[in-house]
């Protein structure tokens, strides 16, 4: 147990160095002005398209990054305390996806603000930023709702978190097509982002961490 829990820790310390990567590539320098093409050529994409398409890449790879605390602070918690954190849509012994909305719980909990679930107060997502307004919109960070936690992607949709809580230690795929032959993954914690789009059914763009 204590050889799998320094693993992740080392896991965490990783992405943690991962995140602050990619909150310096978001603020990165101007791009440089293309230079015009020679005759009879395309024109080369404008300054805001190559601003635009970087802009893409980097909440791609801060969705990825998050995907991947998520999953290792679910991880830690459950090293610490020999179960999984349990959000509030959960039947008791029965594997479930839940997201990670104020009204689930999973985020308090695993931020250390439910001292029912962590009572030693623990903050697995330390290294996690705090949301930022987006016009109406949350987004790429955690923030409180009624007193409780809810993190969001950087589209400003709730990530989704599918936990063993029958602890048989695999769980379905959730990205297959056809659900009743979905292979079962050796899991214990799924998480991913439906990307982009937001739509959680449109696999192509979802971010996921087993893939």
């Amino acid at each position: 147990m204590h050889t799998r829990g320094a693993r992740i820790e080392r896991m965490h310390r990783s992405f943690a160095s991962y995140l602050v990567l990619t909150v310096s590539l978001s603020g990165g320098s101007s791009l440089a002005q293309a230079p015009a093409a020679p005759a009879g050529e395309k024109p080369p994409k404008s300054d805001a398209s190559a601003k635009s398409g970087a802009g893409a890449k980097v909440e791609k790879i801060r969705a990825q990054t998050m995907v991947q605390s998520i999953l290792i602070a679910v991880q830690q918690f459950e090293v610490d305390y020999d179960r999984l954190p349990q959000p509030v849509s959960a039947a008791k012994g029965k594997d479930c996806v839940c997201e990670t909305s104020a009204a689930e719980g999973i985020i308090t909990a695993v931020k250390g603000q439910d001292k029912d679930q962590n009572p030693r107060q623990t903050d697995y997502l330390g290294e996690a930023p705090a949301a930022t307004e987006a016009g109406k919109k949350r987004i790429n960070g955690w923030f409180e709702e009624k007193g409780k936690l809810a993190l969001h992607d950087p589209w400003g949709q709730c990530y989704f978190v599918a936990l063993d809580l029958d602890g048989d230690g695999k769980m379905a795929d959730p990205s297959a097509k056809d659900k009743d032959k979905a292979p079962m993954l050796q899991k214990a914690v799924l998480v991913w982002s439906a990307g982009p789009d937001g739509k959680a059914e449109t696999w192509e763009d979802n971010i996921c961490s087993w893939k």
